[in-house]
């Protein structure tokens, strides 16, 4: 009888302890997007519709003897601006980018300059819809002149996680075809702060 009693106590003590590991926390899974949000902190795995500060732009290119260079600029223009700008990412005509840094487009894919020759000018792109595909988004743009010529086009930036809460970083890379050889390069990126810390859906691809 003793020994009925010891088994059905030892019974108890096992069942006890399989409903108390039941009870410890899972680990989060980080893909999990319900998991990404907490009161404190809000890291971005993609674009979202939302207004961005631009904390950071850089700006690198190579150009090949290229007439607008000084000699002793090895044919490299690069420069770093901080807090200059804003993108507000939208798909009804609201949105909009507004850098120092000129993007690159689709059908031509080289505004040499980069920027006006004042590198702290800021050019305003209203953006009219944007689509999201895996690890990039593109931009539908159009830039109305002084002269009043309007210019429109798609510009694609490849996204980048970072580690820092409520930031992501847009890339943008040209390069010359090689069938006409290695004759200019261009980087731009943007480094953006989303301005709401709102717990906002992630878009869907």
């Amino acid at each position: 009888m003793k020994n009925i009693t010891l088994l059905f106590a030892l019974i108890a003590i096992l069942t006890s302890c399989s409903k108390n590991e039941d009870l410890l926390p899972v680990p989060p899974n980080p893909n999990d997007p319900s998991l990404r949000t907490s009161s404190d902190q809000y890291f971005l795995y993609t674009i979202e519709e939302d207004k961005y500060s631009i904390k950071t732009s850089n700006f690198y290119q190579y150009h090949e003897d290229a007439y607008y260079l000084a000699p002793e600029s090895n044919d490299i223009i690069t420069y770093t601006r901080y807090n200059l700008g804003e993108l507000k990412v939208a798909n009804d005509g609201t949105g909009y980018l507004k850098s120092n840094v000129i993007p690159n487009d689709l059908t031509f894919p080289f505004r040499p300059w980069g920027s006006a020759e004042n590198h702290n000018k800021i050019f305003t792109f209203t953006m009219t819809d944007y689509s999201l595909n895996n690890d990039s988004v593109s931009f539908d743009l159009y830039y109305v002149s002084c002269a009043n010529d309007t210019t429109f086009f798609t510009s694609t930036f490849k996204i980048i996680i970072t580690s820092t809460n409520n930031t992501i970083t847009l890339e943008q890379y040209y390069t010359c075809p090689p069938l006409y050889g290695n004759w200019w390069n261009r980087t731009i990126s943007y480094e953006l702060e989303k301005k709401s810390n709102e717990d906002i859906q992630i878009l869907a691809y």
